[in-house]
């Protein structure tokens, strides 16, 4: 007879006190931090916000349960995702009126839908309230719907996604299986595992003083030149979390076998989600970075392959091999593959697709418990009424936006799109760290669809991908002993919130000096720049020049012999999500490849992965017994993350400090 999982309730007041400091307390922080900055901040964040309400709630003796941990967690990033959502409309009508833009004739076929036209726009600086200006109304409106229709579609495609991967395939999830071990040690407090994570955390910590907070700080004193130095964070208005620089090997490598690049990765924080891999899925994403940046780019060098525009030079480091390789050859042989990573396994194992929707469309719609403690989840008929019946709705809204536009491709691309991207981002989460999502999914659609205007490239055209990371939440629910039903309604409160806090705060921040000011740094020095990104990103997806048909067959059907081999020989199907995932670890699809995000990412990353999962399964397997290692080291992982990312958060606060001086006499 099945034990019964006791199911607490973990949507309490305590947990809508700690919801509403993170938007009405970290939201406007986030605001602000990215006005000033334009730079990401750590995800350890949410880690702070769950550590600060764990000890706070410790010290007046009632300590929050690991279901009100997990909540906690699970909704901030609902509140850094609308941290910022009414500053696109914003930057959008910014973009319209930037000269750079203007130059490629871009600004001309703006909709009014997307931002105001470039000679309302003028006038509207002198506006108090922005978001209330009438021209204001169809971007904040659309940006609204389309929330309110893609978020049921998530929660849909989360049930599916979960019923299929978790419960029938039970792939491991390594992150989504640390994050919630983490949330219980904090919340159960039991003495060798709170030591395990403390321990990794303290060394995480001093790892981070020593050679990323004292290097930055000490630096601009030593007369250093860098960027790490407060005079460069001063003059570029931005800032970067502080990665120890690569050693790039590419100069040596280059005059044996010209075009390959190669480096090795300095930071301890490279090595660490290696640790929670297996060896051939790590083996595999380091073949990905290798294959394509070091083997790949020598053959494209060898065989005289790149463009007249763009000759290889012994000059070009790393980083450029990668951008620049990427940008005129690897994304259509990275969209082949990934679409033979979506639609190949699911042609050659139906069974577990099918399996899962018998499963779901047997079960009771009821939320409450079965005797063998397994929370029941809506019906299939329910959830894809909910997914298509939302679907529709984005349909119809492209359509009254762009009606123009081929009416049956916005239903493939919505509905049935949306399907095949949740399950391949689901899987790759499912055995990597980071996962990856399909590039190019929309830009890819429209070129080839033959369509010729420019105003469908702004519709709200998207594909529903939130499932797997929903999917993921509902594995940390069932760890962490929490009613799904529960997360959903924490998780649609964040949402409703924490749009309401964006509008507010924007507004707010908006009346005190208008963006872009020099009351707010990043505005006046990055948004330019990133203009001139966007407008040359336009550029080259409206000409096609980064999509090669021919490549993307390559891809394609490379992909297809990848996973046929090692799924019926090694018996490994996921390989080739591995693979691909290794080939883009580290990297930012969009803007443009190699506008942000750790260029050399694919095979430091990959390489540091690989020595990490050897490590692990190698040593430290053996130093600690496997089966303790295995319980603790999710706790290690997320502990150097943590201590690490702290200290990160105490240089972003001295960062922020620094630049809201910017407008005083001295």
């Amino acid at each position: 007879m099945h034990m019964v999982k006791e199911i607490r309730k973990g949507l309490t007041w305590r947990a809508g006190l700690a919801m509403a400091f993170s938007i009405f307390i970290i939201q406007p922080f986030l605001i602000y931090w990215t006005l000033t900055t334009n730079a990401p901040l750590s995800f350890v964040l949410v880690w702070v916000v769950l550590i600060l309400w764990s000890e706070l709630s410790g010290i007046f003796g009632n300590p929050l349960s690991k279901q009100e941990l997990f909540l906690l967690l699970a909704i901030q990033p609902m509140t850094v995702t609308f941290a910022t959502w009414f500053l696109g409309p914003i930057k959008n009508m910014y973009f319209g009126v930037d000269e750079v833009v203007r130059s490629f004739g871009i600004s001309k076929v703006i909709p009014s839908w997307w931002a105001p036209p470039p000679g309302v726009a003028e006038t509207l600086l002198s506006e108090k309230w922005i978001l209330l200006n009438l021209h204001m109304v169809w971007p904040v409106i659309i940006s609204v719907i389309s929330a309110s229709f893609w978020i049921p579609m998530d929660i849909s495609m989360g049930y599916i996604c979960y019923e299929i991967f978790v419960k029938q395939e039970k792939l491991a999830f390594p992150s989504a299986t640390a994050t919630a071990l983490t949330v219980s040690t904090f919340a159960e407090r039991q003495p060798d595992k709170m030591r395990v994570l403390l321990v990794a955390a303290f060394i995480g910590l001093i790892y981070n003083v020593l050679f990323k907070f004292l290097p930055w700080f000490v630096g601009p004193f030593l007369g250093a030149v860098g960027l790490s130095g407060l005079a460069f964070v001063q003059a570029a208005g931005t800032v970067s979390t502080v990665i120890m620089t690569p050693l790039d090997l590419t100069y040596l490598v280059g005059p044996i076998l010209p075009g390959a690049g190669f480096a090795f990765g300095g930071d301890l924080l490279f090595y660490a989600p290696g640790m929670l891999l297996p060896i051939d899925v790590a083996v595999a994403q380091a073949i990905g970075g290798l294959g394509f940046y070091f083997m790949g780019t020598h053959l494209i060098t060898k065989y005289d392959m790149w463009p007249p525009e763009v000759q290889w030079t012994h000059t070009w480091n790393l980083g450029q091999l990668v951008q620049r390789s990427t940008l005129y050859f690897y994304v259509s042989v990275l969209i082949g593959l990934s679409l033979a990573a979506t639609v190949v396994p699911m042609i050659m194992h139906p069974k577990p697709l099918i399996r899962a929707f018998r499963v779901l469309s047997r079960r009771s719609s009821s939320s409450s418990q079965s005797q063998t403690g397994e929370e029941r989840i809506p019906r299939l008929s329910v959830l894809l009424l909910v997914f298509f019946g939302c679907g529709i709705g984005a349909v119809l809204m492209n359509y009254f936006l762009v009606p123009d536009f081929p009416v049956w491709l916005y239903v493939v691309f919505i509905l049935f799109g949306s399907f095949f991207a949740s399950f391949v981002s689901v899987i790759s989460a499912g055995v990597t760290f980071s996962g990856f999502a399909l590039p190019y999914q929309k830009e890819l659609l429209i070129y080839y669809s033959g369509y010729q205007m420019r105003d469908v490239w702004f519709a709200p055209l998207w594909q529903s991908v939130g499932g797997a990371s929903l999917a993921q939440n509902f594995l940390q629910a069932d760890l962490c002993e929490t009613s799904k039903s529960e997360y959903l309604k924490a998780y649609v409160l964040a949402m409703v919130l924490g749009t309401l806090g964006s509008f507010i705060f924007i507004s707010i921040f908006w009346y005190v000096s208008p963006f872009p000011s020099s009351a707010y740094p990043a505005t006046l020095v990055n948004w330019p720049i990133d203009a001139t990104f966007w407008a040359r990103f336009q550029m080259l997806i409206w000409t096609g020049y980064i999509f090669r048909t021919d490549r993307i067959l390559i891809g394609f059907i490379l992909g297809t012999i990848i996973y046929i081999l090692t799924d019926k020989i090694l018996h490994a199907p996921y390989i080739l999500i591995s693979i691909i995932v290794g080939a883009q670890l580290g990297w930012v699809w969009y803007p443009p490849p190699g506008y942000a995000g750790l260029a050399e990412g694919p095979i430091v990353l990959s390489l540091a992965q690989l020595i990490g999962s050897v490590l692990s399964n190698k040593v430290f397997a053996q130093v600690f017994g496997r089966e303790r290692w295995n319980g603790i080291r999710g706790l290690v992982v997320l502990g150097l993350i943590i201590g690490d990312g702290f200290m990160e958060l105490m240089r972003s606060a001295m960062i922020l400090m620094a630049k809201s001086m910017w407008l005083l006499p001295y």
